[in-house]
């Protein structure tokens, strides 16, 4: 919603989970473009055999429900303010976007990482590169290509084996951060998202926004990229001003055993930026805030609850699917179906019309009313808002 090449592309939007964003100063983005350029170079100099075996596009991976998924969700919320024609930009549907996320701010030696030299140079390495890359760059070759060579002959799966081994060392390594966002180029995206939306220069669409209960307690094992470690909280806490600290210690009361870091962590990267969002597009156009409550046994007796993501099954996934089967096994199945109903027709009304049903009020910052999704479904107004006040505090600079 931030980027101008979107303007004029939706009538409305509908985000889902938007994860927090900052920019990172230059000096980090050249430094993780270095990073993922090294840990390429390791991944395409090991033989083939010694590789890990995955594939972006295998039969292992299946794609989630449709309708908006994290990353997209990333490029989507900063469509809104990147050039273009002004009938572009109509209808979106952002959904449960990317964890924990900061947008990396320009960095002149990254651009110039990718650029080709000349075109001379161009064709020479295509022609060199030509037969390689439709088995994978070998060894030698990728040795003795530049940076820019490098990531425009490498194949998409040691491109993700690359991108998956920064991404797993970087939430300890500047924790609160996520390497894999938007780049702030002052041009396509010519300004971190929540500025825009501060200034009112998002695109002023109507938008429905919201985050489910407990967004952090599904990010376990290999998915841990949020803040919820103890190293990881206390350097946040560290960067935070002192005299929040207290308020958010109370906000999350056992800081940090398990149950609580995983609320502080899913709230730092979802909750607390959408309810951000949601401020300040009211100030400019139509905004309607959701939670999704609403979980089945099973998925509670995990410890999960209404996680990042479950609303997609809700939306989505027919009655008779095995994932469907197994996550109501134990019972809910008809709340959570039922919810899931009720949530596909505010959404097509939406977006067809632009408007929602008489029951579910707008949102501003004086009330805050937000709509709770659950076995039966309510109006709260600024729920949890002891927490909003404590990230308000311990995040002034979002």
């Amino acid at each position: 919603m931030t980027t101008p090449a979107a303007r004029g592309l939706f009538a409305r939007a509908i985000a889902q989970s938007p994860p927090a964003d900052a920019a990172y100063p230059g000096e980090q983005t050249a430094a993780w473009a270095a990073e993922f350029v090294g840990e390429l170079r390791r991944v395409v100099s090991r033989p083939t055999t010694d590789r890990p075996a995955f594939s972006p596009i295998g039969r292992s991976i299946r794609p989630a429900p449709t309708g908006g998924a994290p990353a997209a969700d990333d490029a989507l919320r900063a469509r809104p303010r990147a050039p273009g024609p002004l009938s572009l930009l109509r209808n979106a549907i952002p959904r449960s976007a990317a964890p924990p996320i900061r947008v990396a701010a320009p960095a002149q030696e990254h651009q110039a990482a990718v650029r080709w030299e000349s075109t001379e140079r161009e064709d020479d390495v295509r022609g060199q590169t030509a037969a390689s890359v439709a088995g994978g760059l070998t060894p030698g070759l990728a040795a003795r290509l530049t940076a820019a060579e490098l990531l425009t002959t490498a194949s998409a799966t040691d491109l993700t084996l690359a991108a998956l081994a920064l991404q797993v060392r970087t939430p300890d390594s500047t924790p609160g951060t996520f390497c894999l966002a938007p780049v702030v180029d002052g041009e396509f995206l010519p300004e971190r998202p929540l500025n825009a939306f501060r200034s009112g220069r998002a695109h002023a669409v109507p938008l429905i926004i919201g985050t489910n209960d407990r967004e952090g307690s599904i990010f376990r094992g290999r998915a841990d990229v949020l803040p919820r470690t103890p190293g990881r909280i206390r350097a946040l806490f560290q960067q935070a001003p002192a005299p929040s600290r207290e308020a958010m210690r109370e906000a999350y009361p056992g800081l940090p055993i398990t149950r609580a870091a995983a609320d502080f962590g899913g709230d730092y990267a979802f909750w607390y930026p959408s309810v951000t969002v949601a401020d300040r597009h009211s100030r400019h156009a139509p905004v309607h805030v959701y939670r999704f409550d609403n979980a089945p046994r099973l998925v509670h007796l995990l410890g999960l609850d209404a996680t990042h993501g479950i609303e997609l099954y809700a939306l989505f996934s027919p009655e008779n699917t095995r994932v469907a089967r197994t996550m109501t096994s134990l019972g809910g199945r008809k709340p959570f179906t039922h919810a899931g109903e009720r949530m596909r027709r505010h959404w097509l009304r939406f977006a067809c019309t632009g408007s929602v049903d008489g029951s579910w009020p707008g949102y501003d910052e004086h009330d805050r009313l937000t709509l709770i999704i659950d076995d039966v479904d309510r109006i709260e107004s600024d729920p949890r808002g002891d927490r909003r006040r404590a990230w308000q505090a311990f995040r002034p600079g979002l």
